[in-house]
């Protein structure tokens, strides 16, 4: 009887521990498949972060997408600038980064590689250096890269002197929609003495037309009072079309005395450095052809050297890209 109810039973439970077995199984490969998808939609969603910001860099030819590219690229752009209390100038501007055939793409020759787009003080400040390097590509990878230059800058005045600079950048994956960024470098001149450039950006994808960018900057100048000019920047990137984006921006810095772009007699409050209060908006628009852009900047400052009055100003800027230009305008949100 016993062996009776034992073989029921175990004709019973052996097919039932079979069926739970090969549906826990089943469970099991589910569930790995559904985490599989999750890390990979995770992974191309970090993706699209920095493809977006190296592409927003690309449009704006900010200096920052240069950095790691190596192509040869030429800009030129001729800025049209009027200010409140202070009137019009005009300034040229040639950033050209070569890079050498037969180096293993190890060097290049840069021409003015540290002018600032972003920076609020290219936007009329009165700082006119120009300088030409031999670069040397230590490292040049997706997430870090390191180099070093050696040239002669117009720094201080209109005689030459030699520097030495070293560059580092490191990228890092914070989440799926945020991505950090930190730029350092570390200039010596043989005549104005040493400079650090720190930056930090952290960039947020908002949605398949918007990014978010934050901007930390301490610029140690040695030859400017030795002291620190921090600068924040939040900037908020839109693509319009296929061959135009904006850029709304808010900024608050302090320069050094000789960087203001007021003349002394138009200076209310003499003193060695100020700050400043600005919010503008950058349109940058392609016109005609792949090479060909022109950008308006409706300014809006605040300035030390005013009393902080509001001080209205516009830039308009033409600007000629060559070599690797942007072969598409999209901000690589689609």
């Amino acid at each position: 009887m016993k062996n009776a109810a034992h073989k029921i039973i175990s004709a019973f439970a052996v097919p039932l521990l079979v069926t739970v077995t090969a549906f826990a199984q089943e469970q099991s490969e589910r569930a790995g498949e559904e985490e599989d998808r999750i890390e990979q939609t995770q992974e191309r969603l970090a993706d699209m972060v920095q493809r977006t910001a190296n592409a927003i860099d690309n449009f704006f030819s900010n200096e920052r997408y240069s950095w790691q590219s190596n192509k040869t690229r030429v800009t030129v752009r001729g800025n049209l600038d009027w200010l409140d209390k202070h009137g019009w100038d005009i300034t040229p501007e040639l950033r050209i980064y070569l890079a050498l055939p037969g180096t293993n793409d190890r060097l290049r020759l840069v021409v003015n590689d540290d002018d600032d787009s972003e920076a609020s003080d290219t936007a009329m400040a009165d700082e006119n250096e120009s300088n030409v390097a031999l670069r040397f590509v230590a490292k040049a990878a997706q997430e870090y890269g390191i180099s070093f230059d050696l040239g002669i800058s117009s720094r201080g005045d209109a005689s030459l002197q030699g520097f030495a600079r070293a560059n580092f950048f490191r990228d890092w994956q914070l989440s799926n929609t945020w991505d950090g960024r930190l730029e350092n470098r570390l200039y010596w001149y043989h005549d104005s003495g040493w400079r650090n450039d720190a930056r930090w950006h952290f960039d947020h994808l908002i949605n398949d037309r918007f990014l978010f960018r934050s901007r930390t900057r301490l610029d140690f100048q040695e030859d400017k009072d030795r002291d620190v000019y921090p600068q924040q920047t939040f900037t908020l990137f839109q693509q319009i079309s296929d061959r135009s984006a904006v850029a709304y921006e808010v900024v608050a810095e302090q320069i050094f005395f000789e960087d203001s772009p007021f003349d002394s007699n138009e200076i209310l409050k003499p003193d060695n450095r100020f700050t400043h209060l600005q919010a503008r908006l950058r349109f940058r628009q392609n016109i005609g052809y792949p090479w060909l852009f022109y950008e308006v900047w409706p300014i809006a400052w605040w300035t030390e050297e005013r009393d902080y009055e509001f001080t209205p100003g516009i830039r308009f800027r033409l600007e000629v890209v060559l070599g690797d230009y942007p072969k598409t305008t999209r901000l690589g949100m689609h």
